[in-house]
């Protein structure tokens, strides 16, 4: 199917991201964006390809519409309907300076 809208969130492979990132929220609700990242990097499917590629960086554009739902109140809306309800228990989540910071200099 491939793409159907300009977001991330409205792609086949931001939705594989979408999981990745759903399987990192922990029992607890916790959600880490350094863990996420450092998944990213050993994964060979959502790793961001280097910029002189050309190539879309669909995993951290992901994890930056996933910030922006929970920033908005709005992470249960990531949740899908017949599976665990991962996003809408989601109670914590962090962001250090540094993985930040490389997100941005992406």
């Amino acid at each position: 199917m491939g793409s159907w809208g300009i977001t991330a969130m409205e792609s086949d492979a931001g939705l594989d991201v979408l999981a990745a990132i759903r399987e990192q929220i922990t029992e607890e609700g916790r959600l880490d964006a350094a863990q996420i990242l450092h998944v990213f990097q050993e994964d060979a499917w959502n790793a961001p390809p280097d910029s002189i590629e050309g190539q879309a960086h669909t995993s951290p554009m992901m994890l930056a519409e996933v910030m922006k739902k929970i920033q908005e109140g709005e992470a249960g809306s990531l949740d899908y309907e017949w599976e665990k309800k991962k996003f809408s228990g989601l109670h914590s989540f962090t962001a250090s300076r540094e993985s930040l910071g490389w997100l941005r200099g992406i």
